[in-house]
């Protein structure tokens, strides 16, 4: 969207009824400011009501991810659901080797971005179906928030829900689109080439309580190389 597009919704998103002349701030020339404003209300972004201006619904929905400072687009975190699924008979992960960018080639639990329209369960149930094709009872045990920095540029920003899987009921999809799925016994998990922060939702999904944490992971030239854990805290039960 145009600069001086973005400006009168920015504009309207502080002040919720506005004329011409005070939208308008004698910057610029009138008429090309009158087509900018123009288009907006074509495109349904503001409404116009006699000769005042205001955000329409759907303007207000476009301006939620906008700046208010400078009316950029704002930048968000993906927000996510990573599945851990275990079996308890078996003692064993249900761990994916990923077979697509970003992160071609590591394992790691299944996982998804959070739509629109979902709450948390509904997410990873219908991740786990697609990605596994098995149904498990759910439980929410954590957080995990994840900067990831590619030669020093932070490139990745994961706000991730850890989700407890048990008692997986289906036939296992081996292959899909995202990667290759394979039970993998809790002592061999960790030989596996693994996000740094991998086992972190299996030990949150395994623990008490609810656990959050917080970690930089760093990598060169798209290659893991490390992290490092700025919080660790566990809230309930083992705090």
């Amino acid at each position: 969207m145009k600069k001086e597009r973005r400006e009168i919704l920015r504009k309207l998103m502080h002040k919720r009824e506005m004329g011409f002349n005070e939208l308008w701030g004698n910057v610029g020339a009138s008429n090309l400011f009158a087509y900018h404003l123009k288009v907006l209300v074509e495109d349904r972004l503001v409404d116009k009501v006699k000769e005042v201006y205001c955000l329409s619904s759907e303007g207000k929905k476009y301006c939620a991810y906008l700046e208010g400072e400078s009316g950029e687009k704002a930048r968000a975190p993906l927000v996510c659901v990573v599945i851990v699924v275990y079996d308890d008979v078996k003692k064993k992960f249900l761990m994916c080797e990923r077979k697509k960018e970003p992160f071609y080639s590591y394992w790691g639990s299944i996982a998804g971005k959070l739509k629109f329209d979902q709450y948390i369960y509904e997410a990873a149930a219908a991740e786990l179906m697609e990605e596994s094709g098995l149904v498990c009872d759910l439980e929410l045990k954590g957080l995990c928030s994840y900067k990831t920095y590619n030669n020093g540029k932070l490139s990745y920003n994961h706000q991730m829900f850890v989700i407890l899987a048990t008692n997986p009921r289906g036939e296992l999809i081996e292959k899909t689109r995202e990667g290759e799925n394979h039970w993998i016994s809790e002592e061999d998990v960790a030989g596996l080439k693994a996000f740094p922060s991998a086992l972190a939702p299996n030990e949150i999904a395994k623990g008490d309580g609810f656990r959050w944490i917080e970690m930089d992971r760093f990598q060169e030239n798209d290659e893991f190389v490390g992290k490092k854990v700025l919080r660790d805290v566990c809230f309930g039960e083992g705090e």
